[in-house]
């Protein structure tokens, strides 16, 4: 799957023109997902192998374990999202015959948590 994710992030900087940031925050997260699954799946794994059931065990374990501490409904939902995104261009591209993060809720989340670091300063 990995080969399937530089794609993936070819894909996001050359026809999305994904910023830097996002490249790297996608590319950290998805490279995340697939340690977890090659634990689950073994390391030879293609993305039609992965489930509805593996995506939203890897949400909970994020919650639970995380990748060294328990994550956030924030960092929860930013790993859903770029997983979302990789599915979705995988079953565009044809690799794909069903959409396995089709309709899988995002961590619920306050508005404080998301921009708590994009907040200014108060005079």
């Amino acid at each position: 799957m990995r080969h399937v994710i530089k794609r993936f992030l070819r894909y996001l900087h050359a026809e999305r023109n994904a910023t830097t940031a996002t490249l790297e925050s996608y590319g950290y997260d998805l490279y995340e997902f697939n340690a977890y699954l090659a634990e689950r799946l073994g390391p030879r794994f293609l993305p039609g192998d992965v489930s509805r059931e593996h995506i939203r065990d890897y949400l909970m374990w994020l919650a639970d374990v995380g990748h060294k501490r328990p994550n956030g409904p924030a960092s929860r939902a930013r790993a859903l999202a770029a997983v979302r995104s990789f599915f979705r261009y995988a079953h565009h591209a044809g690799l794909l015959r069903d959409n396995p993060a089709t309709d899988i809720a995002l961590p619920r989340t306050r508005i404080g948590e998301i921009y708590a670091s994009q907040r200014l300063p108060t005079l």
